[in-house]
């Protein structure tokens, strides 16, 4: 291999670990907002594990929904936002998409661990 070949692949490595990076926040703050949620762990993980796989398969849902609805749909699924790190493309769109979602549902567990406080 050539060194700029060799550099090629580097860059591919690192965008896929920023990936895995992004996706793992994403995913391990949709488990804290269903742990806030209930006292059982089972129940926990099953209800994250619903969650993850509903944004994950959503982009192939919006070929059966049309118009606007759609396109939202389409964008909220992970795969199509995480194939780019995985080609080795770093694009800012898919990092603000991964540290959005993980900063909504950690907002959303923050509500959760409040409203427990006042109840």
């Amino acid at each position: 291999y050539s060194s700029a070949a060799s550099d090629v692949y580097k860059r591919q490595i690192y965008a896929g670990y920023l990936g895995f990076v992004l996706y793992g926040a994403a995913a391990l703050s949709v488990g804290l907002l269903t742990s806030t949620m209930t006292n059982n762990q089972i129940v926990s993980a099953v209800v994250a594990m619903g969650i993850l796989l509903a944004l994950f398969f959503a982009d192939r849902a919006f070929g059966s929904v049309s118009g606007k609805a759609g396109e939202i749909i389409g964008e909220m699924g992970v795969r199509g936002h995480f194939d780019d790190f995985s080609r080795g493309v770093i694009d800012t769109s898919n990092i603000v998409y991964f540290i959005s979602l993980a900063l909504f549902f950690l907002f959303l567990s923050m509500r959760t661990l409040e409203s427990r406080r006042w109840r």
